[in-house]
């Protein structure tokens, strides 16, 4: 598109919210917000407007089925917790051994290739999914995007990729934030996050939260900010898009786990709603009335 757009998500939210408006009035909204879906491409199959209509109508159709059985619960209590985390040079444990990030963003060589879903015009001999070079440094076996290299090895003994980002403004800290909205859980993702890593995430933040069992707690991709992918430090090791895509080495992963667990400590359990009581005798039922004693 030439325009920016609001792709299948924009069609299938305005065509739900204008069906919802004329079934019952008032002024409905609908929000379709991405989960983990830095590894996931939809089943498109021709990335243009017929196809975008198709996916989006089947989608609309599912989240109509969907409300069709849903329950609701009204005026929900929210309480949140919220925070900004740099990531250059920061520590996390990694298996045995303390894990640090760089201190600067690097893209790597498979980044400018592009994706399974969207390959860029570059020839497969000059850079492809599983370029890697030799392990450095806290970038590991990542390759930087701009950097010559035959095989494995890079021609220059320094890095030309990273003399040239340094040079580009770009997210060197993101913010964080946990939700609790009535008996739900949403962790902000600021940026794209592969299945395993959010995964890895919403375990951490189950386990730390004051009371995980009153709550079910999802993932939500690409809110309050963007800072490209974020994936594994297995699925870093490999270089593909997403690990190349990952712009603060492979121990970024775990330094975002820490974090949010910690942050999830913080985060006030919502308060129980009122419970109405009648404490109007009803004839032929016996009402039992609890008397506080007052200091």
């Amino acid at each position: 598109s030439t325009l920016y757009s609001s792709d299948l998500f924009g069609v299938a939210a305005t065509t739900l919210e204008r069906r919802l408006q004329a079934a019952g009035g008032g002024d409905p909204v609908v929000a379709l917000i991405n989960g983990a879906e830095g590894d996931v491409s939809f089943a498109w199959y021709a990335q243009d407007r017929p196809t975008l209509l198709r996916i989006a109508e089947r989608v609309e159709d599912g989240i109509r089925r969907a409300l069709a059985a849903a329950t609701t619960f009204a005026q929900p209590n929210v309480t949140y917790a919220t925070t900004r985390v740099a990531l250059g040079n920061q520590c996390a444990q990694g298996g045995e051994q303390l894990a640090w990030t760089p201190s600067s963003p690097m893209p790597g060589a498979a980044t400018i290739c592009g994706a399974e879903d969207g390959r860029s015009c570059l020839p497969a001999w000059f850079t492809h999914e599983g370029t890697r070079g030799t392990r450095s440094g806290r970038f590991g076996v990542k390759l930087g995007a701009l950097d010559p290299h035959i095989g494995h090895w890079r021609l220059l003994p320094f890095s030309i990729t990273r003399l040239i980002v340094r040079g580009i403004p770009s997210a060197t800290e993101v913010p964080l934030g946990i939700y609790r909205v009535g008996p739900l859980t949403l962790i902000g993702l600021p940026g794209e996050f592969t299945t395993v890593l959010a995964m890895r995430i919403r375990d951490a933040v189950t386990r730390a939260l004051p009371s995980p069992r009153s709550t079910t707690v999802l993932t939500t991709g690409l809110t309050n900010g963007y800072a490209y992918y974020f994936a594994t430090a297995e699925e870093y090791e490999r270089q593909h898009y997403e690990g190349s895509g990952t712009m603060f080495g492979p121990a970024v992963g775990a330094v975002l786990i820490d974090r949010y667990a910690t942050l999830a400590r913080s985060v006030p359990p919502t308060p129980a709603p009122p419970v109405e009581r009648s404490f109007h005798h009803t004839c032929g039922l016996p009402n039992e009335f609890v008397v506080t004693r007052l200091a």
